[in-house]
């Protein structure tokens, strides 16, 4: 597993913890094993990697180098969600619109 991640710049995951055994850390808790992740070794190193973790109603955490920080999620009444097909895609489309907006 950490043989692909020397490649990947930015990761995006949903309720992660379960790659704490997989990476045979002894942490369960989001930001450390997000911090973890975010310094682990990558072939371009111009810049730092990032990770979001988001985990479905609860906070979206967002890891760059050693800096931590914390969403809060937008409760909506449940009598408005007509379906969550496609939240995950419609949360990174978003998040690719901002930085697309930042970069040009």
């Amino acid at each position: 597993m950490s043989s692909f991640l020397n490649y990947y710049c930015l990761l995006i995951l949903q309720e992660f913890q379960h790659l704490a055994q997989a990476l045979t850390l002894k942490t369960h808790i989001t930001s450390e094993i997000g911090k973890y992740l975010a310094n682990f070794s990558k072939i371009n190193s111009s810049h730092e990697r990032l990770v979001i973790v988001t985990d479905g109603k609860d906070v979206v955490t967002v890891i760059q180098g050693h800096s931590v920080q914390e969403f809060p999620v937008i409760q909506v009444p449940l009598g408005h969600i007509k379906s969550t097909n496609g939240a995950g895609d419609a949360f990174v489309g978003g998040k690719d619109s901002y930085r697309c907006n930042i970069l040009l």
